[in-house]
């Protein structure tokens, strides 16, 4: 629920007219962003998706 407020909180500052892609990724993403590098979460795409 933590992480859907965080997009929430873009959209709301930006009047609901979107957010950046950057933005979102950012926010998302920052939990995991000071995690050590033994225990970075390294998600993958498959390469369909990428």
């Amino acid at each position: 629920m933590g992480r859907l407020s965080k997009t929430h909180n873009l959209l709301t500052a930006q009047n609901w007219e979107g957010a950046s892609l950057d933005d979102v990724l950012a926010a998302e993403l920052s939990p995991y962003r000071d995690l050590g590098d033994g225990d970075r979460v390294r998600p993958r795409l498959s390469s369909g998706a990428a």
